[in-house]
């Protein structure tokens, strides 16, 4: 017994009986009791009466409120963004019928076990209440589509997903619906969490709704979710989310500055087509009617491009040259600093500009020197971006719908890894055609193994031309082997004994798979000097053939 299973007596009897007596199922027990604060009591946010004077500030920001984030949102790049990925997720709201196809399934959480027929029953019966989320008569209209669609706009907003548990009088789950996650905040402390710093438990109000400055509504943590993707361990933003647009401040305004001046250059701008020169000794009041005339007419919107007119003397051979009154966008290199705006923002939400439509580079060139097509950098950007999206959402509706509907079972979107199983097909296509066989490959998709009997063996053997031809031509060189030496047995072996090795000979008629892998990879000697006979023997027949052709001839000659 070591020195420390004696310190700790894990060998008594008592000591193990307490091990397995431990439960590691949830809900079984005392109530365990965390030690770290999560709640600063000398935060706003704690110190504040009640939910309704924190006013509209996200509190997991530096100060943004949800009206300026919605506002970010509407900005045409960041829209952009958004309205991709709600397309996206939207492809996930139905069931799954064919494999590869994208959408959601319902599965058994032991995925070891096989449903049975109630079961498959119990899991079409899952599918179609996901489908209308719940009971239809909660909201007819509303659908897992449109579920989803608000969601995910929300959640990529404001890092906020809210959504509601509808229950009956019986406490069982009816259904689930979404809620305007810019009106809910998390519940203002009560003076003994204040003091405890630690927050109030599930069965207590965790979350409110503020309308109009006023509490319209609470929810404890099992009835309402309030998902977040990017948590934090700060106490400061007090489980709050934060949003990609707080990284994107600076970028929105310059986005939104850039665009503004480049539209002022067709609309106020200070660029002028031409200059109109008159070479006239009109006086000035007739010279001021024309201009105003001319103004009338050619004037565009804004006053844009405004034409400016003046008047010289030809007597006195004066003379006017352009002067360039403000700078050139290209000087700026507006096109190139709008691209670099719009990668940042990309890149913040996980998404490559190629699904937004925008290629930068040569995109039309693949090699070994330059960057892969759209095609890839697609589906590496949903690699990146999407497949984390769905995984939240997955984690979310299994949390706070599926567990509580039925604990047995679970939903998982399929169809992203389509076009990893694609991949990996054709690596295993490559693998049968080098160093794996048929059998080999059909044991990693857990399919039963061809036997002899039905394929002759030749499922058992590497799909390689150059292999399976050195193969037959070793087997045949054996099966020579062996007949030659079974005829000598013969004629020396008296009675019985010629018979057996006769038998022995025919040794070499053996099963398809059975390989001389020494002659196969080149034993030490034994071989170069098989090679040579061989080199002779067919040098002696084409010296045959050739004096047999020379004959006839040398008789034709002779008569």
């Amino acid at each position: 017994m070591s020195w420390w299973r004696r310190i700790l007596r894990l060998d008594d009897d008592d000591s193990t009986a307490l091990i397995k007596a431990q439960s590691l199922e949830p809900g079984k027990g005392k109530t365990p009791a965390q030690l770290a604060h999560d709640l600063d009591p000398w935060d706003v946010f704690a110190m504040a009466g009640d939910e309704a004077t924190l006013g509209t500030q996200h509190l997991g920001t530096a100060g943004l409120d949800y009206g300026t984030l919605a506002s970010m949102a509407r900005v045409p790049t960041v829209a952009a963004i958004l309205q991709t990925r709600v397309n996206q997720i939207a492809e996930f709201a139905w069931p799954a019928v064919e494999e590869g196809e994208l959408g959601f399934n319902i599965r058994l959480r032991d995925r070891e076990k096989t449903p049975t027929k109630k079961e498959q029953k119990r899991i079409k019966e899952l599918s179609d209440w996901m489908v209308s989320c719940g009971d239809e008569r909660i909201g007819f209209e509303l659908n897992l589509e449109g579920f989803l669609r608000v969601l995910v706009r929300d959640s990529l907003t404001y890092d906020q997903g809210v959504f509601e548990i509808v229950r009956t009088r019986g406490k069982e789950i009816a259904g689930f619906i979404p809620v305007d996650a810019s009106t809910v905040r998390r519940a203002v402390p009560t003076e003994e969490e204040r003091k405890e710093g630690i927050k109030r438990k599930d069965d207590s109000v965790a979350f409110v709704q503020v309308v109009a400055d006023k509490v319209v509504a609470e929810w404890s943590a099992r009835d309402l979710a309030f998902c977040v993707r990017r948590p934090r361990s700060t106490i400061h933003v007090n489980g709050y989310g934060y949003p990609e647009l707080e990284d994107l401040i600076r970028v929105v305004t310059s986005i939104l500055h850039s665009e503004t001046y480049n539209a002022n250059n067709f609309t106020h701008g200070m660029h002028a087509s031409g200059i109109l020169a008159l070479k006239s000794k009109m006086n000035p009041k007739l010279f001021r009617a024309f201009r105003r005339e001319f103004y009338a007419m050619m004037t565009g919107t804004y006053n844009a491009k405004k034409t400016p007119i003046i008047q010289l003397d030809p007597d006195a051979k004066e003379d006017i040259s352009a002067v360039n009154l403000s700078q050139s966008n290209r000087e700026m290199e507006f096109r190139e600093w709008m691209a670099y705006l719009q990668k940042i923002a990309c890149a913040i939400y996980q998404i490559d500009p190629a699904e937004l439509g925008f290629i930068y580079g040569a995109e039309g060139q693949t090699g070994a020197l330059s960057q892969q097509g759209p095609e890839a950098r697609i589906v590496a950007s949903k690699e990146k971006g999407l497949r984390p999206l769905l995984r939240a959402i997955q984690v979310w509706l299994n949390r706070w719908v599926v567990s509580q509907v039925d604990p047995d079972y679970e939903l998982i979107f399929v169809g992203l890894d389509h076009a990893r199983q694609e991949a990996q097909l054709e690596a295993d296509l490559k693998r049968l055609k080098a160093f794996m066989t048929i059998n080999e490959i059909r044991a990693r998709y857990d399919l039963k193994p061809i036997p002899p009997e039905d394929d002759g063996g030749a499922a058992d053997l590497v799909l390689d031309s150059s292999y399976m031809n050195t193969a037959m031509q070793l087997k045949q060189m054996a099966g020579m082997e062996g007949g030659e030496e079974g005829e000598e047995g013969g004629e020396e072996a008296p009675g019985g004994e010629e018979g057996e090795e006769e038998g022995e000979g025919q040794d070499w008629d053996m099963p398809e798979d059975d390989v001389d892998l020494d002659a196969l990879f080149g034993a030490p000697g034994g071989g170069e000097e098989e090679e040579e006979e061989e080199e002779e023997e067919e040098e002696e027949e084409e010296e045959e053939v050739e004096k047999a052709q020379r004959l006839p001839r040398r008789a034709t000659v002779e008569v």
